[in-house]
């Protein structure tokens, strides 16, 4: 295509620069990376990515995931393990963000059959 010709709406990703904003679908953007409603910070981002790191290196023991977590948030989040199958993360409500999105994304470290469940305190 020609840079003056119109272009073909099934060819994603080739835009005019008169419709550019009005695009959808063609080039991806932080709303299609983010898929939440709350938007996040570069720390919170490099926060993200660190969990998904923790999550795809160490393994998934109780002891070891104790300590990752520790090391990433302080006494700002931390788990605590039921009997049945069943952790508990724990966070303070400045984390609301990341944990909300590290959820969605899939980002913490939990053990194969595990239910995972995350409760704010204050």
């Amino acid at each position: 295509t020609r840079y003056n010709e119109p272009t073909n709406p099934l060819q994603g990703g080739f835009s005019r620069f008169d419709n550019f904003d009005t695009l959808e679908g063609g080039f991806l953007t932080y709303d299609f990376i983010v898929s939440t409603r709350n938007k996040i910070n570069d720390t919170d981002f490099r926060m993200l990515i660190k969990l998904k790191i923790i999550r795809n290196n160490i393994k998934h023991s109780p002891k070891d995931i104790d300590e990752a977590m520790y090391k990433l948030f302080a006494d700002t989040l931390y788990t605590v393990w039921g009997e049945c199958m069943e952790m508990t993360f724990y966070y303070k409500k400045k984390n609301y963000g990341i944990v909300k999105l590290g959820q969605e994304k899939n980002c913490f470290p939990i053990p194969t059959g595990v239910k995972a469940n995350f409760v704010e305190v204050k």
